[in-house]
Parts: structure tokens; sequence; C-alpha cells
């Protein structure tokens, strides 16, 4: 198959591309996205630019740059050369590719100041940076203690190890946060106007969920940032992201249009926007906003998450998995990220690689009731119950008040035959959403599952009362009408189940058996033959073609369904009688058709009931006294020219069970006894369907501003602390310049 995102020649069978990861049966999925609306792109004044003057400083300043960045390094190189140089100079190289953005460069120069003897402060500092920036946390947070125990009174060691905090991961630390707190207290004691350490410490409060003091602190940081408009943005940006958190939404969506006005392309706080409007729908409107949030920072995971979330929500999956995967190779870190890559390959059944992303968002957030409860789902689906039932009774921990948690966890033990602790998550879940259709649905698969015909059809009721268009409803109801002995009223309920949900193919089995019952058998054909191709390891569906081939005279297709049951199966007596019939009528009907006894068809006739003598052989293993054995193999015996055999096996008939010798008399030696060819019946139990279990919803992630993503380097080099400074403009310009 090829993949219509990255043209990737992929095997018929692959589920998702090899290349790209889209989901194949879902195929371009761009067609759901709004187009843009009119006058959303063209020329945008942005802190009083135009675009091409805003594009020229970028270029100006992004060539001094790179100028300033060679000059530095031919600098650095020719003073290696020099012994009593040579340290600092890779203490520079490693800061001038850090700044650069060339981590594992740095790390290697880093590494060779270490081997050489470098132990101060400015070195313990920065290598820290370059291994929390390369994702070696442990190591990095023993480099930062060292330089704070050098340098007690430099602001950078105390203000990364908050920030290391910060980018450790989703939940908070109980363990970590009061130290994290201690550490930026102490840098802010010692800085107390640097308007970045407020807002790093606001956001462990925030982490900590103790929203009043994190907008204490964030209010703070806005009013040392008054003469720098992008500071401010950042602080309004924050000021919002504590009252969205807090649960004040309009209060948040006022400070965010506030970081705008301050910064109009400032694009976290433009994100944040558009969530905070965006928590019932996702407009068209909204989505674009997103959209254009991302590419005013095409380098941030977190805008390209939030695109990718909406992406997602609208339905366009494919192209939010496209963009979620971006914003994961630009960010490992985000949990948002990672869970919903999880949820979008989960609901769509790809189940391994959802599970690998799944994996990851429990690391980076193992108290996530979401993470916990779409891992549920994939486990189910695998079938693997015990790990199932583990993660929703986690979630159900986290949510006892939300009833999704209690229906996936009720759904979980019905499946494992957990009925009575099923039953009591399900009736929590009714009183938790009392007018849920799916809620009542459950309850009555599970009492179907016990075999509580009238109560499940009570329920049933109720959830088709309160929605028809539930297809597990519709195909459930369906069963019970077959259990009633009603097939006729059960085929609308099959054929609605799968006008709602055409790929709901377990119903074709059971609209097959209300048609047979009802002798429409070359409709029952139709339906079986679907359910060849759907379930080909079911076998009851075998011998019920099977048996419409019998009762019709196509003994050769009634010979080859019955066959095909005993490669699946050789444990049932009927089966292999069922074969045996049909063998041995084969072989009267080609004795019948043969001119003479040199004729091949005699031969063939012989053959066929030996095969027959054979299989009442295997069934008589499994049922020794089965009088309809005997009578049946008595008789192929006589046709294959076995007479004392035959007489010996009605005379085993009259021992065991006279009063079927005398009601079969003469027959027992001219027919054969067909009466226990019959269709495979079922239960309700056997095939009611749960409404498979939920995941929770896609999650957006809402984003702090732009100050706190930088790292405090040390830096005693005139030239590299310029360099910083400039590769922090540049990041401004490039968002100014990026113009929809």
């Amino acid at each position: 198959m090829v993949c219509p995102y990255c043209s990737f020649k992929n095997s018929p069978s692959a589920a998702l591309c090899n290349q790209c990861g889209i989901v194949l049966r879902l195929g371009k999925t761009s067609r759901l996205i709004p187009q843009p609306s009119a006058g959303s792109g063209g020329l945008a004044f942005m802190r009083g630019l135009l675009p091409g003057r805003a594009k020229g400083q970028l270029s100006t300043l992004q060539s001094r740059i790179a100028d300033l960045a060679s000059d530095l390094q031919e600098k650095a190189e020719a003073n290696l050369k020099v012994p009593e140089r040579a340290a600092e100079a890779r203490l520079t190289l490693g800061a001038l590719f850090l700044i650069q953005g060339e981590i594992e460069k740095s790390v290697s120069w880093f590494q060779q100041s270490q081997q050489i003897g470098s132990t101060d402060a400015e070195f313990r500092n920065n290598a820290g940076v370059a291994l929390a920036r390369r994702g070696a946390l442990p190591q990095a947070t023993e480099m930062l203690e060292q330089a704070k125990r050098l340098s007690p009174s430099a602001v950078s060691p105390f203000a990364n190890l908050a920030h290391l905090f910060l980018e450790s991961g989703a939940d908070p630390d109980p363990a970590g946060s009061p130290l994290a707190i201690t550490e930026i207290q102490r840098a802010v004691m010692l800085e107390p106007k640097n308007s970045t350490l407020y807002n790093r410490l606001a956001l462990i409060f925030c982490r900590e969920q103790r929203y009043e003091e994190a907008a204490i602190q964030f209010q703070q940081a806005f009013a040392l940032s008054a003469v720098d408009p992008a500071a401010k943005a950042d602080a309004q940006n924050n000021i919002g992201l504590a009252q969205f958190l807090a649960g004040d939404r309009a209060a948040a969506a006022n400070a965010f249009v506030a970081a705008l006005q301050c910064d109009p392309n400032h694009a976290r706080a433009q994100s944040n926007q558009s969530l905070t409007q965006a928590q019932e729908t996702i407009t068209p409107f909204l989505l674009e906003k997103l959209q254009r949030a991302s590419r005013l920072e095409p380098k941030g995971g977190g805008v390209r998450t939030n695109y990718g979330y909406g992406l997602c929500r609208i339905g366009a999956v494919n192209d939010g998995i496209l963009e979620l995967k971006e914003a994961l190779g630009l960010n490992s870190r985000q949990f948002e990220t990672c869970y919903n890559l999880g949820k979008a390959y989960a609901d769509h059944d790809v189940l391994e690689v959802a599970e690998r992303y799944l994996v990851r968002a429990l690391q980076l957030s193992p108290r996530s009731g979401e993470a916990l409860t779409a891992t549920g789902v994939v486990k189910t689906q695998q079938r693997m119950l015990p790990q199932a039932i583990f993660h929703f009774q986690a979630a159900v921990r986290l949510w006892p008040r939300v009833a999704l948690a209690h229906i996936n966890l009720g759904v979980a033990q019905g499946l494992a035959g957990e009925f009575s602790e099923a039953l009591l998550h399900l009736q929590t879940a009714a009183k938790l959403s009392p007018e849920d259709a799916t809620v009542p649905a459950q309850i009555g698969w599970l009492y179907l599952r016990q075999d509580s015909l009238s109560l499940g059809v009570e329920e049933l009721g109720e959830a088709l009362r309160r929605d028809p268009h539930l297809a597990e409803v519709q195909n459930n109801f369906g069963l019970c009408y077959i259990a009633m002995n009603k097939p006729e009223l059960a085929v609308p309920h099959f054929k609605r189940a799968l006008e709602l949900k055409p790929d709901f193919h377990a119903v074709h089995y059971q609209w097959g058996l209300a048609l047979a019952n009802q002798k429409l058998h070359e409709s029952a054909l139709k339906e079986w033959e679907l359910t060849a191709r759907y379930e080909p390891r079911n076998a009851d569906c075998h011998v019920n073609r099977g048996v419409i081939f019998y009762l019709k005279g196509q003994i050769d297709e009634a010979i080859a369904e019955f066959r095909h049951v005993i490669v699946l199966r050789q444990t049932r007596m009927e089966d292999f009688s069922n074969l045996g019939l049909a063998y041995a009528k084969s072989g009267v009907k080609l004795k019948k058709e043969a001119r003479n006894a040199q004729d091949s068809r005699t031969k063939q006739s012989l053959d066929r009931q030996k095969q027959a003598i054979d299989m009442f052989d295997r069934a008589l293993v499994i049922e020794p006294r089965n009088v309809m054995l005997h009578s049946n193999r008595g008789l192929a015996c006589f046709f294959a020219s076995r007479a004392e055999e035959a007489m010996k096996e009605w005379g085993l008939v009259s021992q065991i069970n006279p009063a079927y010798a005398s009601r079969r008399g003469k027959k027992m030696q001219s027919e054969f006894d067909d009466t226990q060819i019959a269709f495979m019946q079922f239960t309700a139990a056997d095939r009611a369907v749960p409404i498979s279990p939920k995941t929770g919803p896609y999650l957006p992630r809402f984003l702090a501003g732009y100050d706190t993503d930088e790292w405090d380097l040390i830096l005693n080099n005139p030239g590299l602390v310029r360099l910083q400074q400039m590769q922090r403009d540049v990041k401004r310009l490039e968002r100014d310049v990026a113009v929809l």
C-alpha cells in the first residue's frame, strides 16, 4: 500500500506507514482541515515592523552571529596550541557550541576540559547545562550541585537546578519540589530584580497546584519587566497560565489577550488563548490560530503539540500524528505529546505503537488518569485482562468521580469473568452519569454474559431508549430475540448494527443464524460467507455452511466445509459424524451414478464409504456408546461390502438401545440417520459484546513564556555573552517574520 503522505510503499497488510507513521486505513485526513479564512494571511505589522524589514534585520543578525561564532571558534582553536590557554579554550568551545545548540560537540569539549583538570564553577555549571540538554539529568544534577558548592554566590547553578526540576517531567515531585523552591528562592535573594527567576518559582508552584502563590510570583515578574515588551508578554502569558490552572478561564483568556497586545507574535500566548476557547469544540477559527502559532514558532515543541491536538480533535488524525511526531522530535519530554500519540494509535487499533508512546507518557506522568486509561484500553484490546484491570483500577483511584473510569474497569472485569465486581463499578457509573446510554448498555451486556436474559433485555431496552445509535446494543438486543426464538425480530437489529458500524463484522454470524432459523438458507449463506472472511477460525460458521450444503444436496461443498471444521478442532463428536455422513452420502450418490462394477465411480464410492467409516470411528472414540454412530457406521460398512462388520454394528445398536433399533427398523439397513445434522446454536452470552473501553480526551499543553526556556550560563568571555544575547534576539525576530 502506497502512503498518501510520503509515497512509501508498504506491505498490503500494513496498519501504518513504516516511513512516516500515519494510520494507512484512515488515508489522507487533510480533507477535514478547514480552509484558512479570507484575510488571515497577508502583511502583518509586528512591533512596528513590516515583514520585509523584519526579514532584513533577521538576515543581518544571523550573518553577524555566524561571523562572531566563527571568530570565537578560530581564536579558541588557536589558543588550544598555547598550553597556558588550552583549558580556557576548551571551556570556550564547549560554551560556544552549547549556545549554538550543538550539544554533542559541547559535551565533548567539556569532557576534554574535565580530563585536563577543569573543576571551577564555570565549568561545572556550563557542563551541567550541556548534560541536561543532552537528557542526562542525573549527571547534570551532580555537576550543578558541585557548581553551587564551589560558588555559593553565583545565581546560575541555583537557577539551573530549578530549571532542571521543571524539565524533569509532568508530575509534581513531592521530594524534589521543596528543594527546587529552596534553590530558586536562593537565586532570587542573589538577584532580586531578575524576572525570569520569579517566573520559574511560580511555575514550580503551579506544578504543586499552589496557584495563588504562583500568581503572586508571576505578578512580581510582570512588575520587573515593565520596560521590556517581550518580557511583559511572557509575564502576562504566565499570569494567564496560573489563572487557567486555577479554574478561572475568563481571567486567563484576558491575560493571554494582554500578552498578545504586548507581543502580537507571542506564539505561546496565542496557542494558550486558543486553547481556553477550545475546551468544548474546535472551530475552524481556533484551529487556524493554533496553526498560526505553530508557524510563528516552528521549533517549539509545545505549540506544535497544540496544533496536533487541534487536528486530532477535528478528526484529521493522520495530520495530527505527523504534527505530534514533529513536536516530539523537538522536545521528547512533553507528556501531552506522548499521550496524544498513544491515544491516536490506540483509538485506531495500532496497539503496539500506541503502547510504546503510552509507556513513555507514564514515565513522564505516572499519575495521569488519561495515560492509565489509554494503557488499559490497549491491554483490553490485546486481551491482557489482568494488566488492563490493573491500569483501570489505578485510573479509578485517581478519578473516583469519573464515570468513564468505572465503565472501563467494569468492562475489563466482565470480560475476565469478575461479574460481581464489574456490576458494582457499572452501577457506580450509573449514579455518576444517570443519562449516559452506554451505562445500561454495558450493564445489559454483563447480564447477558451471566445468562440473565430478562435483566439484560430490560437494561438494553433502556439503552436503546436513550440512544438508538449504539451498534453494540442493537447487536445484543438481536441476540436476545434469537434466545427467545424470535429470529424474525432479531434481523432488523442486526441490520441496524451494521448500518451504524460497517466494520462490526461479528454481526454477520448471528444474522446468518437468524436467517437460517427462518429457513432463508441462501441469505444465511451470504452472511456466513462474510463471517468466514472476517472470522476465519469460527468453526461453527463452517459447520452451519456445511449443514446448508448438505440439506441442499450439495454434498461435495458440505464435505469441504466439514473437513475445514476438523482442521480447526477435533473435540466434538458431531463434527466427525457430520463429515462421516457427508462422505457416506457422497458414496451412495457415486454408486447410483456408476454404470457397472468397472466404472471408476464404483471405486470412488467404496473409498468414500471407507472415509465415512474412519470418521465414524473417530466420533466413537469420543462417544463409544452412541447408537446413531453405530447405526450409520453399520450402513457404511454394508455399502463398503463389509457385511459381517455391518451386522456386528447393528447388533450393538440393539443391545445398547433396543427402542432406537425398533424405531429405526429396516431404515437402519437402508438409510443413514442424519437427524442430528443441525445448525450450531448459541446463547446470547456466547456472542454478546460490550461497547469497547474508551480512552480519555486528547490533552492540550498550556505553555509558559519564553524567558524560562533559557538555561543560565556562566560566561566570562564577553564575546560569548554577546553571542548568547544575539541568539535570543534572533529567536524573537524569527517569530516576527513568520507571517501567515
